[in-house]
């Protein structure tokens, strides 16, 4: 996890997890915890204790759709939020899977298919 020494914004190195806001703290000094919001499908921040200790926690948005996380450490809040309190200050006490894009499909590439008459019974 780095930080923009410009605008001083925190991110992991390949900009999945990231935060547009200013931070005024030096260093991260241990995770703290994850929360998903959504019906299904939904949005997962991840929140980090920071140095010095006077300074906000920064709050990691993942970029990813994630579906409803389950494990251990993983428990329903108020309607639509779901906690993760991790007891080993580990990210990976707090797992998660992304929603899979669907298979893109060419619109124009339809293949005809001739059916075959139908015919009716007698009456």
């Amino acid at each position: 996890i780095k930080k923009n020494p410009v605008t001083l914004a925190w991110s992991t190195i390949d900009n999945r997890f990231a935060r547009k806001t200013t931070s005024f703290a030096d260093s991260l000094t241990r995770f703290i915890g994850a929360q998903w919001t959504g019906v299904n499908v939904g949005q997962l921040t991840c929140l980090y204790r920071t140095s010095p200790a006077h300074t906000f926690p920064v709050i990691l948005n993942f970029n990813t759709l994630v579906t409803t996380p389950t494990g251990p450490h993983w428990r329903a809040a108020e309607a639509g939020y779901i906690n993760c309190i991790s007891p080993n200050n580990d990210p990976s006490d707090c797992p998660f899977s992304t929603q899979r894009a669907p298979a893109k499909q060419d619109l124009y590439d339809v293949r005809f298919q001739p059916s075959t008459p139908q015919t009716e019974p007698a009456s």
